[in-house]
């Protein structure tokens, strides 16, 4: 894959990640806007983006250098991301009131998470043939019979 392609997708994950830090301190600890402390956000799904936000931007980074920690390091996030949305459904569930862009911004911050860790998997840790030199995945697979038949009639 193409060099620029990793880049961009390393840039992004380090904008979503300080979009997130940028809006889960604020709901968190006023820090920005002072009057989100009072909206009826969720704490625990709160610190759940707090830590991905700083997963985000770390993989970011190790996009740059291709480095195979990205992988885990966004699988980690999901799975945060998971038990922060399941935190909002129990939340929801228990008859408390919550905003519905928060719903939104998690299932947006959840999924895209899911996304990049699948990418992360595909560019840095899958499984690759290298096939010897002069062959291609068909003809690599004519010699592996061609070599299976060979073995067989000498063991008989």
């Amino acid at each position: 894959m193409k060099d620029y392609v990793i880049y961009i997708l390393g840039f992004v994950l380090i904008l979503a990640g300080f979009y997130t830090f940028y809006s889960s301190t604020s709901q968190l600890f006023g820090w920005f806007w002072p009057n989100t402390r009072s909206s009826n956000y969720i704490t625990l799904t709160q610190v759940c983006c707090l830590i991905s936000a700083l997963i985000y931007v770390a993989s970011g980074l190790l996009f740059f250098i291709k480095s195979k920690i990205s992988t885990t390091l966004l699988f980690i996030a999901t799975i945060i991301m998971f038990i922060g949305y399941i935190g909002m459904l129990i939340y929801i569930n228990s008859g408390k009131t919550v905003t519905i862009t928060f719903i939104g911004e998690m299932l947006l911050r959840t999924s895209s998470t899911m996304f990049y860790a699948a990418v992360a998997w595909y560019l840095f840790t899958r499984t690759r043939f290298v096939y010897p030199p002069g062959y291609d995945a068909k003809s690599f697979k004519k010699l592996i019979k061609e070599y299976e038949a060979r073995k067989r009639k000498r063991g008989s």
